[in-house]
This record gives C-alpha cells, structure tokens and sequence, in this order.
C-alpha cells in the first residue's frame, strides 16, 4: 500500500480548492451585495 505523490496531491488540492474557494467568495460577496442593494 503506497501513498499517492505529495506533488499529484498537491496539485489535485490546488485544482479542487481553489476555484470552489473562490466560488465561494464570489456568491457572499454577491449575496451581501444583494442584501444591501435590498435594504437601500
């Protein structure tokens, strides 16, 4: 039983982390900016 390449792990990490992050960002900043939008 090996364990997978840090470097493939890594990469796979970068690949799936970062966009949902910054998805994830995007969507509170544009639900916040609704809020406010809402409340104006």
């Amino acid at each position: 039983m090996r364990n997978p390449p840090p470097t493939s792990a890594v990469s796979l990490g970068a690949r799936f982390d970062g966009p949902s992050q910054t998805a994830a960002a995007d969507t509170a900043r544009s639900t916040a900016h609704r809020r406010r939008v809402e409340l104006t």
